[in-house]
This record gives structure tokens, C-alpha cells and sequence, in this order.
């Protein structure tokens, strides 16, 4: 094996040598269409496309399927998310639902299954699901879902579904 690697490496360091070449040439033009996290890396990368061989916007494309998976995977392990989406998938709250922490709390741990009403992660107190949907916030906005708290003689939570039932627009 270190064999092939040595008779492979004179072409990797051309390869490295030419991407960076690219992307020290084109930096200055390139554009993001929205500056990601890391900003600077992807500027860098989409530079260097040509360099590597990959066709213009590859990169952001594979960064952005990166990123929905991610936050796909992340929602679906956060089980006050998840509940909060089964209890607004249902009909009788297609429109959204307007309740107490403590209504909210009731009637997601109906939905929730016995393990997870009693694993350490699911909030038993009102004040504790509060602190939760706040955490789930980010996670339940980029699937569309709206989030309105107010404090108006009683704490108010207001959660509204995506139109569609869902889905994330992650550009890049």
C-alpha cells in the first residue's frame, strides 16, 4: 500500500497544487449567493472548484444536502420537536395551537410514548418545557414552523405549522 501511495503521490500534490491555484486565481470574483458559517472556507472551496475538477456551485450544492441532513437528523432526535410536530400535524390543530406551558406540556406528553415521558430528557415541569421549545425553536423554525411566546397576565405559547407540512430551505 505505501507503495501505490508513492507512486501516487507526484499526481496528488499536482491536484493540490492546481486546486489552490484556482482558488488563489478566482477569489476575488467569487460571489456567494448567502454567506454560510465558515464563510471564509466555502469563499475558498467554491474558488477552488475549477481547480479540483468540479463543476460551479458543486460545492455549495453538497454543502447545502450536508446541512439539511444535519438539521433533518438533529430535529428528529430532539423528542419535544418531534412531539410538537405530531400534535400540529394533527387536524384539529392544522392552523397552529395557542395554550399555556403547562397545556402544551399535557398534551404532548399524551403523544410522547411511556419511555420517553420517563427518560431524563423529556421536560416534566411547565417551566421546564418552556426552556425546551426555546432549544427546539431554531430546529422547528428552519422546517417553517412559527413560534410566538407572549406574557400578557399569562404565559402564552403559539406554535403555527409550515402551509405545506413542512420543509427547510437551507441555501447557501
Amino acid at each position: 500500500m505505501l507503495a501505490a501511495f508513492d507512486d501516487a503521490r507526484p499526481r496528488i500534490m499536482g491536484a493540490l497544487i492546481d486546486a489552490v491555484s484556482a482558488a488563489l486565481r478566482n477569489l476575488p470574483t467569487v460571489r456567494l449567493h448567502r454567506s454560510p458559517r465558515m464563510a471564509d472556507f466555502a469563499k475558498w472551496i467554491a474558488a477552488a472548484e475549477p481547480g479540483l475538477g468540479w463543476d460551479a456551485g458543486s460545492f455549495a450544492t453538497a454543502y447545502a444536502a450536508n446541512r439539511r441532513d444535519v438539521s433533518d437528523a438533529t430535529f428528529e432526535a430532539d423528542p419535544v420537536a418531534m412531539a410538537v410536530r405530531d400534535l400540529l400535524a394533527l387536524p384539529e390543530h392544522a392552523q397552529g395551537w395557542e395554550a399555556t406551558p403547562a397545556e402544551w406540556l399535557s398534551a404532548l406528553t399524551a403523544r410522547v410514548p411511556e419511555a420517553v415521558r420517563k427518560s431524563r430528557i423529556w421536560p416534566v415541569t411547565a417551566q421546564a418545557l418552556g426552556s425546551r421549545i426555546d432549544r427546539a425553536a431554531p430546529l422547528l423554525r428552519r422546517k417553517g414552523y412559527e413560534i410566538e411566546r407572549r406574557h400578557s397576565g399569562r404565559r402564552i405559547i403559539t406554535i403555527v405549522p409550515p402551509p405545506s407540512g413542512g420543509g427547510e430551505a437551507v441555501p447557501l
